[in-house]
């Protein structure tokens, strides 16, 4: 749901709203990690995946904002989010395109 919420954001061009919607995704994630307290390898397990969710989130929004020739945007929320390495390699491709382009 989350996704596509982020893909129709990105369409009508309301940036803004995507952090918004990916602090709902994290504050969900930190509810159910908090809510289960069950403390077996099973549980573990499942909270490493509960908690990818907050990665993945922001990794979909970067790359549709990226597809969406929104890099600047992407960026800016790269750089938010503490993704240094997603912000670096951002750039490193809009470098790659100038030079080809030059």
């Amino acid at each position: 749901h989350a996704q596509n919420t982020i893909t129709k954001l990105i369409r009508r061009n309301v940036f803004p709203v995507i952090e918004k919607q990916v602090n709902r995704i994290d504050k969900s994630v930190e509810r159910i990690l908090r809510d289960n307290n069950d403390d077996s390898e099973e549980k573990k397990e499942d909270d490493a995946i509960i908690l990818k969710a907050k990665d993945d989130i922001r990794f979909f929004a970067l790359d549709r904002l990226v597809d969406t020739d929104n890099v600047e945007m992407a960026q800016r929320l790269a750089l938010i989010w503490n993704m240094t390495k997603y912000h670096n390699s951002i750039s490193n491709e809009e470098a790659l395109e100038e030079a080809k382009q030059n």
